[in-house]
């Protein structure tokens, strides 16, 4: 299961903003991966509330952004060309930005 989650542990999953321009932190995790061969590629859309600016994908190391499909500032594509480290959680990439109102993301 691939999910968007405020924390490295896949415990938080919703983040309530408390003052306007707040910077927020998201992580793409992929949650107990049952191949050792890992996911050879991925696709996400990132719904986000509260006005956000200033968004930014980072995409862990060894990921390759998919060229035929360019990612925007709400989503993102990557290729992983290699097997998933033995991990219960493998950050597959990082969003930030800054929310403009209070909201719940």
């Amino acid at each position: 299961m691939i999910g968007v989650f405020f924390d490295h542990e896949a415990m938080s999953y919703e983040y309530q903003t408390t003052s306007p321009n707040e910077e927020v932190t998201a992580y793409l995790l992929l949650i107990f991966p049952s191949d050792p061969t890992g996911v050879s590629g991925w696709e996400c859309w990132v719904p986000t509330t509260g006005d956000p600016l200033g968004e930014t994908w980072t995409l862990s190391a060894g990921l390759n952004v998919d060229d035929g499909a360019p990612a925007t500032s709400r989503s993102a594509s990557a290729s992983r060309p290699w097997p998933c480290p033995p991990s219960p959680f493998v950050l597959l990439a990082t969003w930030t930005g800054f929310i403009a109102s209070r909201a719940t993301s």
